[in-house]
């Protein structure tokens, strides 16, 4: 054995004997080790590495997994798993090639049950390993004065229990008609837009490596797409093969397709997530299939004026962040996106710039107002099910009898009006609750 070799069998095996004893710190723990010590230690030099990278990254220094993936690993990552000679590429499948050994190792063959029980254990392990935040601390003097010189750029909000994210409209209104004209090409200009590499303050602070280096809208690009709202519309409608024959299917929340396969479909490529279903205790203890092998986005209302350190500030945010950045280790081949928070009161000032009614609530737009402008970014064409133009009802299609309806009424009704005024399809389809738009690529706003 040479000298190469022996260094890997002596990291695997103090790495081996770290997490045996981490494991029997919990009980429940205990019946799992064989999911986690290899079977054979005598593989080749390739396998071992891969195996190591996959199952012990996060153990060494920076805590990172991946070696070549949407992920920054210029700072962080033990430097003998991150080798020139070593590169991994996961991609959105979760198959993995293995440049230098030749052979694909592809994992969705692999059982969901044993890919989930993997992510299970993997993060009880990272919360056991981890007391504090896993987000960086904030005592650096150099960091303090940029995160200081940033905060004075933003005004003083006033805020009450009425407006607690400070909200102060005095942008022009729209007077009038409502075409389909106006609504697509106002809309278009605010994208949800995504956290990145470059996102001030959080690069500064060291967290922004964790978000996804590619933004959404260049990575991905799709024929014709579906959206499908959680609307109690969505009960026994035989859309079912319908919407799985989209060539990408977008779900928001928890919702689920077991048991309403006929109504709603199986396929799921995009899964759109508000902080309160991410923030669940039991979201990443309780992996459920829905939440795997699909591309993931959340978003956390903000700071009407943008101020994203005082977004941060908040426990809840850095709660949020902490299990984002957890998920991340432990599934960092998985693309997971966060909304910035002021990308969404762009939205609602568009909302609001088309109203001419009630005074509209100052929360931001919901996830199936959100999702659609998001799809129609990345989608040809986009058919929205689901949809009422006066809900009689906020309950979900999956919520048990005796939903309190009268309970869930949160975002803008006004949303509403702005996607049945994009609608692109015949009146009847809506009578059917499904809205048809064009895709932001193909509309032509000179002029407009």
């Amino acid at each position: 054995m040479n000298i190469k070799n022996c260094f890997f069998f002596l990291i695997v095996l103090s790495a081996c004997s770290l997490k045996v004893i981490l494991l029997l710190l919990e009980r429940s723990e205990v019946q799992k080790l064989s999911t986690w010590i290899p079977g054979k230690l005598y593989i080749n030099s390739d396998n071992l590495k891969s195996w190591l990278h996959q199952n012990l990254g996060r153990f060494f220094e920076g805590r990172q997994l991946s070696a070549e993936t949407d992920m920054d690993t210029s700072e962080v990552g033990n430097p003998v798993l991150l080798s020139r000679n070593f590169t991994v590429k996961c991609y959105n499948t979760i198959k993995c090639i293995h440049n230098n050994s030749g052979y694909d190792q592809d994992l969705v063959h692999m059982e969901m049950p044993a890919q989930i029980n993997r992510m299970q254990s993997s993060n009880k392990i990272l919360t056991a390993m981890e007391t504090k935040s896993i987000l960086p601390e904030e005592d650096e003097p150099n960091l303090k004065k940029i995160l200081q010189s940033y905060d004075k750029q933003f005004k003083n909000q006033s805020v009450d229990k009425y407006n607690p994210e400070g909200v102060v409209y005095q942008k022009r209104k729209f007077h009038g008609k409502l075409t389909q004209q106006a609504a697509l090409c106002q809309v278009k200009k605010k994208l949800p837009s995504m956290m990145g590499y470059d996102t001030t303050p959080f690069k500064e602070m060291g967290i922004s490596k964790y978000f996804p280096g590619r933004n959404i809208y260049e990575k991905y690009n799709y024929s014709r797409c579906a959206v499908v709202l959680s609307s109690f519309y969505m009960n026994e409608t035989g859309f079912g093969d319908e919407i799985d024959s989209h060539e990408a299917v977008l779900r928001l929340n928890d919702a689920p397709t077991v048991g309403y396969e006929k109504s709603v479909g199986r396929k799921t490529t995009i899964r759109l997530l508000n902080s309160k279903c991410f923030n669940d205790s039991t979201f990443i203890n309780d992996i459920e299939a829905m939440f795997v092998n699909t591309t993931l986005v959340t978003w956390k209302s903000g700071p009407y004026n943008g101020n994203l350190y005082k977004w941060y500030q908040r426990e809840s945010v850095k709660e949020l962040l902490a299990k984002y950045i957890r998920w991340r280790m432990v599934q960092p081949s998985q693309d997971f996106y966060v909304i910035n928070p002021t990308s969404l009161w762009d939205i609602w000032d568009d909302i609001m710039y088309f109203n001419k009614g009630k005074p509209i609530k100052k929360i931001v737009p919901s996830s199936g107002f959100t999702g659609l402008l998001m799809m129609l970014g990345l989608c040809d064409k986009v058919d929205v099910y689901g949809f009422g133009i006066n809900d009689v009802s906020s309950c979900h299609y999956y919520d048990k009898p005796g939903c309190n309806s009268a309970s869930k009424r949160w975002h803008p009704l006004q949303e509403k009006a702005i996607m049945a005024a994009m609608h692109d399809g015949p009146i009847s389809d809506l009578d059917k609750h499904v809205v048809t738009v064009n895709g932001f690529k193909h509309i032509n706003c000179n002029g407009t």
